[in-house]
């Protein structure tokens, strides 16, 4: 047999041969992928990257593969063998966003935000400048440690995507911590174009308005939030009862701070209000248990402590019993010394008792102790000081 026909005959057998095992290596790595895949989609992931190995054996560089991979060992918690395999992918592809995003997403869920914002970042600044995803999560990622560059990225995501009102959610949020309340409710009216149902957006419009002291806006709200089916929550029961407390109206503040208390009983603020609104409905004993009840709690510095023995010092007056009025202003004034308008109740209650001595120590210290803030107690401080005939020189 002529040479040349020989090599040809058997560079054909070759060639059959190497397509034969090529069609048969991809038929084995589509069904290892396709296994893979559906070990992946039934949560069985330490299955899965078992067989998605198995295939990367056959093809290293299908990006869809590493992908999958990469993903399989991010669920696992297998970081290193996960950037491994991105690194594959980024080797292959420097601008998959799919990549970028997964490993964004995975250092965002460990609350890595600083290392999730690398992955985020290059995303708008390198690959797709518009893309909604990346922005939302760099405000969300930011939101922990950037308010201001928070503001900046979800306003980003805002512009590209106007329909999401999680973005007016957060930014309303923020706006809210900042103190910019006018803005807070100018987002969240933007948002509730979108969809007027949002209950959190209502909320969050509403607790603007109460910062803002008005209350009356704020009693419409989240009382329309209820009436939409929104949970008495302890953050709307609270705001509703202070709200109706601020506008005099202490029945309806007494049963919306029920409410909060009973939800969640770790409110001194609650106690306190709710104290104060059962007195003046002529309630001095369920008043002196929500103060009881305050005391019995940890509070935050002097300020609270010299409160709630104010309010019992009204309470015990309110009844009658004068002993333990002064005993609890007394305590008042002596936690706190910068409490000038507990100082005047007491100097009044002492002059009252005929404790004359007493009351005028008291009236001089706050003429000549007390800042301007209290105006109203020096005014009538020296006003009793005259009636009491000590002059102005004396002071």
């Amino acid at each position: 047999m002529n040479k040349k026909v020989i090599i040809s005959v058997l560079t054909l057998l070759v060639c059959s041969v190497s397509i034969f095992c090529q069609e048969k290596n991809d038929s084995i790595y589509q069904a290892l992928y396709q296994q893979g895949v559906k070990y992946k989609n039934q949560y069985q992931f330490v299955q899965a990257a078992h067989v998605f190995e198995k295939a990367f054996s056959i093809d290293t560089a299908n990006i869809d593969l590493l992908l999958s991979l990469g993903e399989t060992y991010l669920v696992l918690n297998n970081k290193q063998k996960a950037l491994e395999v991105y690194d594959r992918v980024f080797a292959l592809d420097s601008t998959n966003i799919l990549a970028y995003i997964n490993l964004g997403d995975f250092y965002q869920q460990k609350e890595n935000y600083q290392v999730a914002i690398t992955y985020y970042l290059p995303i708008i600044t390198k690959i797709d400048t518009l893309n909604y995803y990346a922005y939302k999560q760099l405000g969300l990622c930011y939101s922990f440690v950037n308010e201001a560059k928070a503001y900046y990225y979800f306003n980003k995501a805002r512009i590209i995507n106007p329909a999401d009102i999680y973005i007016n959610v957060k930014m309303g949020n923020i706006l809210i911590t900042s103190k910019k309340y006018d803005q807070a409710i100018k987002i969240c009216d933007e948002g509730l174009q979108q969809d007027s149902s949002s209950l959190t957006l209502q909320s969050i419009k509403a607790f603007a308005y109460y910062n803002k002291g008005e209350f009356e806006k704020v009693i419409v709200l989240f009382n329309k939030v209820l009436e939409n089916g929104g949970d008495t929550s302890v953050f709307i029961a609270k705001n509703l009862g202070y709200s109706y407390f601020f506008l005099g109206e202490m029945k309806e503040c007494h049963k919306y701070l029920d409410i909060s208390i009973n939800k969640n009983a770790n409110s001194y603020d609650c106690y306190i209000y709710n104290a104060m609104a059962c007195l003046q409905l002529g309630q001095p004993d369920l008043s002196l248990f929500n103060l009881y009840q305050a005391d019995s709690m940890k509070y935050p510095g002097n300020d609270y402590q010299s409160r709630i023995y104010a309010e019992m010092g009204n309470v015990f007056n309110t009844k009658r019993d004068y002993v333990n009025g002064t005993k609890y202003l007394e305590l008042s004034y002596k936690v706190d010394k910068e409490k000038f308008e507990v100082a005047y109740s007491l100097a009044t209650q002492y002059e009252y008792l005929k404790r004359k001595q007493e009351a005028i120590r008291l009236y001089k210290e706050i003429v000549n102790k007390a800042p301007s803030k209290y105006a109203t107690e020096i005014s009538l401080a020296k006003a009793r000081l005259k009636k009491l005939n000590i002059s102005d020189t004396a002071l």
